[in-house]
C-alpha cells in the first residue's frame, strides 16, 4: 500500500506548478522592468598636458657646489658626464663630486634611480674604481665598484618641481697596482625614473 494516496499527491504538484509559475512571473517582471532601462553615453574628456613626466640632471666637482637654475640638462637620453678639474687619479687617492637630479614634471612625482654608467669602451682603470655615493648623511653605497653602483633607488618620492644633491666619491684602492697610475677614464652617471 503506498504511503500517498492519489489526493494527497495532488495538491503538492499543484504547489510546484503554483511556484514555477510564480517565479516565471517574477522573471517575467524582471525582464519587462529590464526591458524599459535606456543607457545614456557618458563621455570625460581628460587633459594630459599638466601630466607629463620630466627629469633633469647637473653636477660638478667644486667643493660645496649646489645646482643653480643654469645647470639643469635634460635627463635624457645621454648621461651626464661630470667634467674633473683634475682627472688623474692613482692608488689611494680620491675625487669628490656632486650631481643633482630634479622633476621637472608639472604635476608628477617621481621614483628616482641613481646609475654610475659604464663606457662603451672602459679602460682598465674603471674597473678599479670604488664609488661612495650618499645624500644629506644618508650613505646609500660605501666603497664599491661601477656595478653596484649602476641601479641605486633613491629614498622615497621626489616631488613635482623637487630637486635632490648626492655626493659622489670616486677612489682607487691603496692596493691598487702601479699600472694604473697616468691611465684616465671617463665617469657619467644618470638618473631614470618612474612617475609616482
Amino acid at each position: 500500500m503506498s504511503l500517498f494516496s492519489p489526493s494527497s499527491r495532488r495538491p503538492s504538484v499543484v504547489r510546484v506548478l503554483a511556484s514555477l509559475v510564480g517565479v516565471g512571473a517574477f522573471a517575467l517582471v524582471g525582464l519587462t522592468a529590464a526591458s524599459t532601462v535606456d543607457w545614456g553615453q557618458l563621455i570625460v574628456a581628460v587633459d594630459g598636458s599638466e601630466n607629463t613626466f620630466d627629469l633633469q640632471a647637473a653636477g660638478s666637482d667644486e667643493p660645496g657646489w649646489t645646482p643653480t637654475a643654469a645647470s639643469w640638462e635634460q635627463g635624457r637620453p645621454d648621461p651626464i658626464v661630470v667634467v674633473l678639474r683634475d682627472a688623474t687619479i692613482g692608488p689611494g687617492t680620491s675625487i669628490a663630486t656632486r650631481v643633482a637630479v630634479r622633476n621637472a614634471s608639472p604635476r608628477l612625482g617621481a621614483v628616482v634611480v641613481f646609475h654610475v654608467v659604464r663606457p662603451a669602451t672602459p679602460s682598465p682603470l674603471f674597473d678599479q674604481l670604488r664609488f661612495t655615493v650618499s645624500e644629506g648623511g644618508h650613505v646609500y653605497v660605501s666603497d664599491v665598484d661601477a656595478a653596484h653602483a649602476a641601479a641605486i633607488a633613491l629614498t622615497g618620492p621626489t616631488a613635482s618641481g623637487a630637486s635632490r644633491t648626492l655626493d659622489v666619491t670616486v677612489s682607487v684602492p691603496a692596493d691598487a697596482t702601479d699600472e694604473l697610475e697616468g691611465l684616465r677614464t671617463p665617469v657619467s652617471v644618470r638618473f631614470s625614473g618612474v612617475s609616482e
